[in-house]
């Protein structure tokens, strides 16, 4: 494909304003995608747009949105309709953490949430997803976590949660979109150095992990692309949480049950929740 077929291709990508999906930005850019960039800061976003352009020529397109609120994937997909915009690579990155016990959390965070982390994710495949097929090629990267992969730690009950669902539905639709055409990846990061653990309040809870258990968020966005390129419905980091993940997976469920209490009292000194 030479570059000026490329460059109409079109990504879409949420939570574009900071941390991973800045990164998703840069690297699909620098591949030759026309970006759509979604999150709430504008300016931000403004920002990252004029820096794609001039770096790599390609087109962005801004629409700052916030998909916490109803309608709003039905408002982004309009956009992007108007404009003729065909997205060939989808990234649900957007969300957020609460680090608050579950029934310290306030119903509207909850419900924030859950806009944020799962209906987001179900409902932009599902707008997206019919053009994918029509045109008999598509990509979908929905960002999850290593905490929708195994017990997560006490305070983020939700928040395991919606993970979980992101993981199984991207395995689902990639079992059910496979033979059109269309891969979906769900990537699951570890801990990843960007500014998800200032606003969820939960610098203290993390502050002393070792470098090991740490990602770039430019090597978790290269992760999901080669995963999703290469068909594989689901990513984990190199190295520790791959690792990590097959160990604590032939343990007990009893046994990772104590593994979450221990960590948490380790991390915290007691058990807060």
């Amino acid at each position: 494909m030479n570059t000026d077929q490329a460059r109409e291709r079109w990504a879409l990508v949420t939570g574009a304003s900071a941390g991973i999906g800045t990164a998703f930005a840069r690297d699909l850019a620098a591949r030759g995608f026309n970006v759509v960039l979604v999150a709430r800061r504008a300016e931000r976003l403004n920002q990252l747009g004029a820096e794609l352009e001039d770096q790599h020529g390609i087109k962005t397109l801004v629409a700052a949105v916030d998909l916490s609120q109803g309608g709003a994937r039905e408002r982004l997909f309009k956009a992007t309709e108007a404009q003729n915009i065909q997205i060939e690579m989808l990234v649900n990155n957007a969300g957020f953490g609460i680090d608050k016990g579950y029934t310290e959390q306030e119903l509207d965070d909850q419900a924030a949430m859950l806009q944020v982390l799962v209906t987001t994710v179900a409902q932009t495949c599902r707008l997206y997803l019919p053009g994918m097929v029509a045109r008999g090629h598509g990509r979908i990267i929905n960002v999850a976590s290593m905490a929708g992969v195994m017990p997560t730690i006490i305070g983020q009950s939700l928040y395991g949660a919606c993970k979980s669902f992101v993981i199984k539905l991207s395995e689902n639709l990639h079992l059910e979109y496979g033979d059109k055409g269309i891969n979906v990846t769900a990537v699951c990061p570890g801990l990843t150095r960007t500014e998800f653990f200032g606003p969820a309040n939960m610098e203290d809870d993390v502050k002393d992990v070792g470098d090991f258990a740490w990602s770039e968020p430019e090597e978790i966005a290269a992760l999901g692309i080669e995963a999703v390129t290469a068909g594989e419905p689901l990513a984990l980091p190199k190295g520790f949480y791959r690792t990590y993940a097959r160990i604590v997976g032939l343990l007990p469920r009893w046994v990772q049950y104590w593994m979450v209490r221990k960590f948490n009292k380790t991390a915290s000194g007691t058990n807060p929740h």
